[in-house]
């Protein structure tokens, strides 16, 4: 009797356990296809166009510059649904020659359900000069950092517009081809930095830093010009005696400043100090010089063969 009822017991039990298998495994699978069939809709009601949007973009980026670094970034082939969506669209955008630090991207609905905004918050890179490369025809750009930029992109020309309430702006083109007939525009002035390419290297692609010491000091100056109202008249820094590799007589680094044919100016500037610390004149107290040169000539090319900035006192040319 009672191993009969203990085979019966066991049975119980394994039909109940067999059971809840069954209905467990059952359940699980419905979820499964309970998921798949939500994301099959969420896909089949995803927006079909996607836009592209840099929030933020910086006054000096022309449109078309924009329409560039949109289409490098713009994903193919994803569904605006897709979980990774923004995390593909922030490896493209880090991997933009313009862009130098992605803030955050972000994914909405547009007001027409039917588009999806991909909206990107970052922070661009802006060309501050141009180098004239080893067959002196062609230029390379450079940003604060000695990254090369992409040469057919950069901004080239530059206008001031006034709307119907007199409000002016600066608007910046490409090329001339953009460039409205009714709009009197100017070509943007880079200072352009010169290398001895028997001792520098070639410039890398776009996108990557270029790895020269003389072209990292030149920068240095072109920025220390740069907040100068004279430094329109800039027209050269001369890197190419950098370490006095080429002679031990002459400034490691130099400017020219030229108005149009007019004279040229050379401004013999030297170099900057040690990080420790040395003799050489200060680039504050070299750049007070020329504040000073400027103030009671008016301008900077022209008035003098030279000005030579490396003592502790500056000194001119007679004529």
């Amino acid at each position: 009797g009672q191993g009969e009822q203990g085979r019966a017991s066991f049975r119980r039990g394994v039909t109940a356990f067999l059971l809840t298998v069954v209905f467990g495994g059952a359940a699980v699978a419905g979820l499964v296809m309970l998921e798949k069939r939500v994301l099959r809709r969420q896909a089949a009601e995803a927006p079909r166009q996607v836009r592209v949007s840099l929030l933020g973009s910086p006054s000096w980026m022309p449109p078309t510059l924009q329409w560039r670094i949109v289409e490098s970034v713009r994903p193919r082939g994803v569904n605006f649904a897709h979980a990774d969506l923004t995390k593909e669209v922030h490896s493209l955008a880090e991997a933009n020659p313009w862009i130098r630090k992605v803030r955050a991207v972000h994914k909405r609905l547009d007001r027409n359900p039917q588009v999806g905004l991909i909206e990107i918050e970052a922070e661009y890179r802006r060309p501050v000069a141009m180098v004239l490369l080893r067959d002196e025809i062609n230029y390379a750009y450079v940003d604060d950092e000695g990254i090369r930029l992409p040469t057919d992109q950069v901004p080239k020309y530059a206008a001031e517009v006034a709307d119907r309430a007199g409000h002016k702006r600066w608007v910046y083109y490409v090329s001339q081809e953009e460039i409205p007939p009714y709009i009197q525009a100017s070509r943007i002035h880079y200072i352009n930095i010169q290398l001895y390419f028997d001792r520098d290297d070639d410039p890398p692609a776009p996108g990557r830093k270029w790895q020269c010491p003389a072209l990292t000091e030149g920068i240095r100056l072109v920025k220390l010009i740069a907040t100068r109202p004279y430094a329109w008249e800039v027209t050269t820094v001369d890197a190419r005696n950098f370490n006095a590799r080429i002679s031990r007589s002459e400034p490691d680094l130099r400017m020219w400043a030229q108005v149009g044919q007019g004279p040229r100016t050379d401004i013999r500037f030297g170099r900057f100090p040690n990080a420790s610390g040395d003799w050489v004149v200060s680039p504050e107290r070299k750049m007070s010089y020329l504040d000073e040169f400027v103030g009671d000539h008016g301008r900077l090319a022209g008035v003098r063969e030279y000005i030579d900035l490396r003592y502790d006192t500056g000194y001119e040319s007679i004529n």
